[in-house]
């Protein structure tokens, strides 16, 4: 049956099983109403170039974006172009970063879509294409908030929670040292279930001190726990992250 005679509710059900997103679905229910009301086909129209236009912005900030992290990587690594990946893997790729850019909002997170692509490409540092594929899908499901603690953890290195509330204290207003320990807490147990960090032990005895209340309340369980970062998040920080001359970029800016 056309789209057109199919109703809202079939359409809301695309949805929940992952055939539809919500943008196709609101096109959708919006040529409905239009089929019934022609008074508001217009609504339709407009919705769908609004979408579109949407869509085009943010692939012109992926392809820009990508266009000056390959050309960073082309000046720093000799003959970078004769070590770019297969052409159907090129494709592929692409059409993963596209698809994630498109449902993007967040002109950062589009920016590190586009450097995941101009280091897979180059397939520089070397990964499989799974992993190079599954780099997006870990960028696609963290939040800024997630990246900012992702950032505490160089690699090789094991840290402990109680060390990093200070500073995740310093982002809230007012500060607040058991809020600071949810967020990371939140941000530890999403980044331990994507693969890219895991609680481990740092060798030393562990400290028996809480910061306030309760020994065994949550957030000093929380503040007592180490984390480092496991191979697969060690690849993922080596395609995400910013290269130093990127960094020095964006102090000037600030």
């Amino acid at each position: 049956m056309d789209e057109h005679f199919r109703s809202p509710e079939e359409l809301f059900r695309d949805i929940q099983i992952g055939q539809q997103s919500f943008p196709e679905f609101i096109g959708a229910l919006f040529r409905i109403v239009g089929n019934s009301f022609p008074g508001l086909a217009s609504a339709a129209q407009a919705w769908n170039e609004y979408n579109s236009l949407v869509q085009a912005e943010r692939l012109r900030d992926l392809f820009i974006r990508f266009g000056i992290e390959f050309d960073a990587i082309a000046r720093q690594v000799h003959e970078v172009r004769d070590k770019v990946c297969e052409p159907s893997e090129c494709i592929h790729l692409f059409q993963v970063a596209m698809d994630k850019a498109k449902e993007t909002a967040r002109s950062e997170k589009r920016h590190r879509f586009a450097r995941i692509l101009a280091r897979s490409l180059a397939n520089l540092p070397r990964a499989t294409l799974d992993d190079r594929e599954q780099f997006f899908l870990t960028e696609s499901l963290l939040s800024e908030q997630d990246v900012r603690v992702l950032a505490f953890f160089p690699r090789g290195q094991i840290r402990q929670v109680q060390e990093l509330v200070p500073n995740v204290a310093g982002w809230l207003i007012p500060p607040s040292r058991q809020n600071a320990t949810g967020i990371l807490a939140q941000s530890l147990s999403k980044l331990s279930y994507l693969g890219v960090l895991a609680e481990t032990w740092s060798g030393q005895a562990m400290s028996s001190r809480a910061s306030a209340g309760p020994v065994d309340a949550w957030w000093n369980r929380w503040e007592a726990k180490y984390f480092e970062l496991l191979p697969y998040g060690t690849q993922f920080v080596e395609f995400v992250e910013e290269s130093g001359r990127e960094q020095q970029e964006t102090g000037r800016h600030e």
